[in-house]
């Protein structure tokens, strides 16, 4: 990771921008929308928590030798939805390209529970994941 922020460093124009965009791994929520109401299915497993943790380490270390600064972070909340159960269980479980998998781990027991809710709810029902968000910005330093 380390060596990664160093060749964005390089390519940076004096003074440019690292916007680094990250999904936060805790409380992201799978929930059955039905009209106004909303039932909770349970939560993602923390699958992104390693990810995190060593992104965290490489920025610190690279920030505290001054190739990048710190300026500023902004929270934000998403969310997937999903017309069906079956899409949802699709969409998170293949890959929609090679190299590419959603980042999310959804345990059997909150899969079990979502099918579960999505069948006692009424028509219009969606499957929902919400997700929290982080951006971070840094600017090039020396």
């Amino acid at each position: 990771m380390v060596h990664a922020l160093k060749e964005i460093w390089r390519v940076l124009v004096p003074d440019g921008i690292l916007l680094d965009w990250r999904h936060l791994s805790t409380n992201c929520s799978v929930e059955i929308v039905s009209g106004e109401q909303v039932h909770l299915a349970g939560l993602l497993a923390d699958s992104m928590k390693m990810e995190n943790t060593d992104a965290d380490k490489s920025l610190a270390q690279l920030e505290s030798e001054g190739w990048f600064i710190f300026e500023r972070q902004q929270s934000l909340d998403y969310a997937w939805y999903w017309d069906t159960f079956d899409e949802m269980k699709a969409h998170t479980e293949k890959p929609i390209e090679l190299d590419w998998r959603p980042p999310v781990i959804i345990t059997q027991a909150v899969l079990t529970e979502a099918q579960r809710l999505v069948a006692e709810s009424g028509e219009n029902t969606k499957v929902r994941i919400r997700f929290n968000m982080v951006i971070s910005q840094y600017r090039r330093g020396g």
